[in-house]
């Protein structure tokens, strides 16, 4: 069996709660550091639908609609990208934000025109960032120019960043995503990679019946996902929502049966705060997925749905009521997980009951 380790880096993004609801506004002022005002810097909160363009003042504010920890990011070209946890809790929020210039940037030389393996690089960063599934190939990179990728062959990696966020089209869920690609690393002898970023997702526009589909994909991603099972474990309904958890334990073909150690939360979980839950578990766990389709993922054909992953822990991570954890340096994804890469990736604000 090929493991493939999958580090989940991505995105920085604190989980926001929710449950709790909320009209938050966050406003505020995008400065240089000679205090005159950038204009049109995008202000997001990372990995979620919620953000704007600052106006031609610098000025930007956005309404957020639940309580919870963001990560509030600020890009704009030529500039250092600008991140910072905030609490949002219905009290309003403002700030004045610096930005510094990016000179890797400004001083970044084009030579992806003479790169003669340009077109190897682009397809082994395609394969890693997208995946390789059915909804990979409806994925697309509209402004590949801005990607810079260098094959480093001492050390045998491909490491990789964008100059300007890059404008991913999603087709298989619909989504129009701006991804400021901050590091890229993949090594091909032992499959390993990471990346890490701020993304923006935006709903693209559709038909009816491109809405239902893209509807349809959604739930599909949803369901036996990461994000499905790390909320399903904070909320205590891991059985409920078609999970069942095991110490893993290589198969004997001299046995009979695998006599794998069934898990409950009690095994995983090491403490509860207000907002999240510790977890842990000192060997490799398997997770097993199984739903009977019931309407569930809506379109689907398939009656019966079943996936098999592996989870390996070096540290307690700290999980959020939205699937978010921290931190992804702590875990190895084998299996149908570690599959599941941008082109599957949902924001961290979609609800599976909301339409």
């Amino acid at each position: 069996m090929r493991i493939v380790f999958f580090i989940i880096l991505s995105f920085f993004f604190v989980a926001n709660n929710i449950l709790a609801q909320s009209g938050t506004v966050i406003s505020g002022e995008i400065l240089d550091s000679l205090k005159n005002p950038i204009p049109f810097a995008s202000v997001f909160l990372s990995n979620t639908t919620i953000g704007t363009s600052a106006s031609s003042e610098g000025r930007f504010k956005i309404t957020v609609p639940e309580n919870g920890v963001y990560e509030l990011a600020v890009t704009c070209i030529g500039y250092k990208s600008y991140k910072k946890s905030i609490q949002v809790n219905g009290s309003e929020l403002n700030f004045s934000i610096t930005l510094f210039p990016n000179y890797k940037v400004l001083h970044d030389v084009v030579v992806t025109a003479k790169d003669k393996y340009r077109k190897r690089n682009l397809a082994m960063f395609r394969r890693i960032f997208f995946g390789s599934d059915w909804n990979s190939s409806l994925c697309e990179v509209v402004n590949p120019e801005d990607l810079r990728l260098i094959f480093d062959r001492g050390s045998d990696v491909l490491v990789g960043y964008s100059v300007k966020p890059l404008i991913i089209k999603n087709a298989a869920l619909g989504y129009m995503i701006k991804y400021d690609l901050v590091d890229f690393r993949y090594m091909p002898n032992t499959e390993k990679y990471q990346f890490s970023g701020n993304p923006f997702f935006q709903d693209l526009e559709g038909t009816p019946e491109e809405l239902k589909k893209w509807r349809s994909n959604r739930l599909s991603a949803y369901y036996g996902s990461r994000m499905h099972f790390l909320r399903s474990l904070y909320n205590k309904k891991l059985y409920h929502e078609g999970f069942s958890v095991y110490e893993f334990k290589p198969v004997d073909v001299n046995q009979a049966f695998n006599n794998e150690k069934v898990l409950n939360l009690t095994d995983l979980c090491l403490a509860e705060e207000k907002d999240n839950v510790a977890i842990y578990y000192p060997k490799k766990i398997e997770i097993n997925f199984s739903r009977i389709n019931n309407g569930i993922v809506e379109g689907s054909n398939d009656e019966y749905i079943a996936y098999t992953s592996m989870v390996s822990f070096t540290r307690p991570i700290s999980v959020y009521a939205n699937g978010y954890f921290w931190d992804g340096y702590s875990v190895t994804w084998e299996g149908r997980m570690s599959e599941q890469r941008m082109a599957n990736t949902l924001p961290y604000d979609f609800q599976p009951n909301k339409r």
